[in-house]
């Protein structure tokens, strides 16, 4: 497990790069804004602190109250983290920061480095006014978060000083998109874009029969949606043709294919209006080594760590044999199927299993989704 401090002034877009550590690589995102809003929801003894001294006019806890309250979640959130905890926005000052080192060191769990967000303040005000229109949060006015600033600058800001010589210091420049800072981050913490399945099963690991899908679940594609939004996809030609050519948007598909004509077919049916999709968000490559490579490019440069991949059965077999696949997506259906392609035996353990999605007016079968790493 590896934990890191997450350092930077208001608005610098590093809260957002935490919750994609967290949604993307098994991280914990610990926001002291995040604990002191949800203290203040539970009408804790923390939350009548932060109401009495108005954290929502800008102004900052007393350090014994906030070093209590995120000891206290890192504590209690500690049994179900994969990776480690990005603490962001604390600690505000060098007492509190003293008081999470030595926490962390009687712990044996040192941090493994403070990564430091910067960029100019005119930068950070245009982003607070957008954030505040967007979330319309009563913490984000102008008057507000000058005074935030400015307390950085007087009691935060000196905790850089405090830490040169205690650990290692990673500088990311703020100033461009979350991608390319994502991109940044998950270069200086050495984080690797993996390769993960997605695929609905029956129970006997039944995938499709005569290259069409053996049930329609609405449900299940929402969660489809979900998992791959935003993200690299590889898949054969033969899924690509059972999902009947959707277009699946803000993704990109590496559609594996020994056809040298494949494009032109794209291209052609892209005209004719038969195409549902776009030809502008497939790339058709020729070998699975093309669709690894050109699906990690693409990941790192649209600041994405994970790569879906979606079938038919010889594309997950090559990912599993070659030992690529870190992570499955698997929708479990109830039922035996007649059926000409199979998923693998998995050699992973169910880290996650909701409940049984029972049947209803829209679905004519039981289905459980299922996470394993």
């Amino acid at each position: 497990m590896k934990n890191y401090l997450i350092f930077g002034a208001p608005c610098t877009g590093k809260g957002t790069i935490c919750k994609l550590l967290q949604d993307q690589n098994g991280f914990k995102h610990l926001s002291t804004g995040d604990m002191i809003r949800h203290e203040i929801e539970m009408g804790s003894r923390i939350g009548q602190v932060a109401k009495k001294v108005g954290v929502d006019k800008g102004n900052f806890m007393p350090d014994n109250f906030v070093s209590e309250m995120a000891k206290s979640h890192f504590i209690i959130d500690y049994p179900n983290v994969e990776s480690g905890f990005l603490l962001d926005g604390y600690p505000r000052t060098i007492a509190q920061a003293k008081d999470i080192a030595s926490f962390m060191f009687n712990r044996k769990e040192p941090f493994e480095a403070l990564i430091h967000f910067k960029t100019d303040n005119i930068t950070l005000l245009n982003r607070m006014k957008e954030r505040a229109l967007e979330l319309n949060r009563e913490d984000d006015t102008p008057e507000s978060f000058k005074k935030r600033i400015t307390i950085y600058e007087n009691e935060t800001k000196p905790i850089l000083e405090y830490f040169k010589g205690k650990g290692k210091i990673i500088e990311i420049d703020a100033s461009g998109t979350v991608e390319e800072q994502y991109a940044l981050v998950r270069e200086a913490m050495g984080i690797e874009t993996s390769f993960s399945a997605i695929v609905a099963t029956g129970s006997n690991g039944e995938i499709g029969n005569k290259n069409k899908l053996l049930w329609h679940l609405p449900d299940d594609f929402k969660y489809f949606q979900e998992k791959t939004m935003g993200k690299a996809l590889i898949m054969g030609r033969k899924t690509y043709e059972s999902l009947g050519r959707m277009d699946l948007p803000k993704r990109h598909i590496f559609l594996v294919t020994r056809d040298p004509n494949y494009q032109l077919a794209i291209d052609s049916l892209d005209r004719s209006g038969m195409f549902k999709g776009s030809k502008e968000n497939v790339t058709v490559v020729h070998t699975v080594d093309d669709a690894i490579s050109h699906s990690k490019s693409w990941s790192i440069e649209n600041g994405k760590s994970e790569v879906m991949v979606c079938g038919g059965s010889q594309i997950y077999s090559e990912f599993f044999n070659r030992g690529l696949i870190s992570k499955v997506y698997k929708t479990e259906v109830n039922g035996s199927f007649e059926a000409d392609s199979h998923f693998p035996a998995l050699d992973l353990v169910k880290s996650k299993s909701s409940p049984i999605h029972k049947k209803d007016e829209k679905h004519d079968l039981e289905f459980t989704f299922t996470e394993w790493s």
